[in-house]
Parts: C-alpha cells; structure tokens; sequence
C-alpha cells in the first residue's frame, strides 16, 4: 500500500469505510481518530466461539435481498387474487407468500365482503378470521358460502429487511458460525463446513454505554470464502461490551500491593453484510459466547 493511499485513507475516506474495505483487501488497514488499527493491546477482545441466530431469528443470514448496500424497506401487493369461492364452503384460508407482513396492513373484498385488518384479526361485513404476520396463513368465515368463481382479492404490506426466515440464494440455511480469532486474522466456518478467510480491521473504542455500564466496542472485520460453488464476501462488525475491572496484584508473599484496571469481554455478537457476485446481499445478526476466552 503506497503512503499517499495510506494518507488519503487516513483524511479523506473514513465516511468511506465499507467502500475502502473491499479495496484494501490484504493490507492493514489504519483509521483515524477514535478509530485505531489492530494490535496486541486489544488482544482481551478475543472474539473467537460459536456463534448463533440473534433472539428472534431462525438463521443468521437473513433477508436476501439485493441490490447490494440498498435496503429495500417495505414493499407493497394490491390486487392479488388470494382464493376462490366454490359456492359449498364457509370458512376459506391460504398463505401470503410475501411476508413478513406489516400489523394492520391487510385488506380484503371477496362479493360484498370488505374486510380489514385489526391486530391480526379478519373483520368485516360479517366475516371474521385472523392472519398470522411471520407465516402468512390467514382464514376467513363468510357466515355463508361465497358463490362459485367468486375472486378473494388481498392486498398488503410486507418488510423483507424484518423477515427472520429466509436464507441467502447460494446457501443452506446458516444458523452456525464458528470463528476462530488470532491476531488480526479471523476465520468464519459455517455448519456447512464452507470457509471465510479474513482480517479484522478498525477498531472503536469510544463506543456508547449500556444499561449497566458496560462500553461497546467494534471491531470491523472483511472476509472471503466459497459457499456452493459461489464466491462470497462478508464485510461486518464484531461488538463486544466490555466492563473494567481492579484485579489486586500480589508480591511472592501474596500481600495486595496494588491493584490493575483491566477490561473484561462481558458479551459478543456480529453484524455485517453477506455480499454475492449477482449483487444479492444478506444481513449477517449473530451472537457469540459471553464472559472473557
């Protein structure tokens, strides 16, 4: 790395990081300000173990959406045709594949029926059924058989960047990462088997507090391997919330003599983005071990 990239990486693209990251794969990174490059004296992060779905999550890479870096937000379905009256049953049901689905957003018409609604309930002109937000199942009692041919028309709203289900298109679901840490060289294994080589890069120690005093730090991290055949890239963050503590030192006698502030890893956990070739991407949400390794 030449030292006028160094120096421009330095003054003027930290508001670049995730860009920069990329380029400099295999070089040492260097931030700047709070920011500080690896080394031996953050060694008590040591963020190696297993790591799994954050609560609430069946997998942890989730939401595969794309185009890479574009969160998507909610996305809307009108007029989909969800079932069809036979003119002998009461009660009709189905699942909305595009989920999860936004509380309050669906509305129905089938006939003269206008349903809405109402926390998860189906309510209106008479029918009443429920929906489930996650899975998308619904059902509907009419009162009375919807004659034969009758559409049922849904409409609704659905938000992939909270969808805690779906898996990257290259992948098995991964709902295991194990990470082993050494130095400034980190590698990711999935339950797959499939391996993510890489290097940690800038650190933040001027990280905000949490409820019980605990400071968080973060340590970005790039990693590349293969997963079926695909070439992946995972840009992220390790965090780890960290608390102070006086440990006393002792002479041979095992007197106190003084005592040392040390830090002490209290939690772990990952974010990051899982980037494919085609432009897909996955949000990476995980947790580690807690306590000091």
């Amino acid at each position: 790395m030449t030292k006028r990239y160094r120096l421009a990486v330095r003054g003027v693209l930290p508001a670049l990081f995730s860009v920069a990251l990329f380029a400099m794969t295999g070089c040492e990174w260097e931030g700047s300000g709070s920011d500080d490059s690896w080394s031996e004296r953050y060694d008590y992060m040591n963020f190696s173990g297993v790591y799994r779905p954050a609560p609430g999550r069946d997998f942890i890479v989730h939401s595969f959406e794309g185009p890479a870096g574009v969160d998507v937000g909610q996305r809307t379905v009108a007029d989909r045709e969800i079932a069809v009256g036979d003119g002998v049953a009461t009660v009709l049901n189905g699942v909305l594949t595009e989920r999860p689905i936004v509380p309050g957003s669906v509305s129905i018409v089938a006939g003269g029926y206008q349903i809405a609604d109402a926390d998860g309930s189906l309510l209106g002109s008479g029918a009443s059924g429920n929906i489930n937000y996650q899975t998308g199942a619904w059902s509907i009692d009419f009162g009375a058989p919807l004659s034969a041919g009758t559409p049922v028309i849904g409409a609704w709203r659905f938000d992939p960047s909270e969808d805690t289900t779906s898996v990257p298109g290259s992948t098995k679901p991964i709902y295991q990462l194990t990470v082993q840490h050494t130095g400034n060289r980190v590698t990711l294994i999935d339950n797959a088997g499939h391996r993510y080589e890489g290097r940690l890069g800038s650190v933040d120690t001027d990280g905000s507090f949490s409820d019980d005093g605990n400071r968080e730090q973060r340590v970005s991290f790039h990693a590349e391997g293969m997963s079926n055949g695909q070439h992946v890239e995972i840009v992220g963050a390790f965090q780890a919330l960290v608390r102070t503590q006086l440990i006393s030192q002792r002479d041979e006698e095992g007197n106190v003599i003084g005592q040392v502030a040390t830090p002490m890893v209290v939690t772990r956990s990952m974010t990051g983005t899982w980037v494919e070739p085609s432009g897909k991407i996955g949000r990476i949400n995980a947790v580690g071990p807690d306590g000091q390794r």
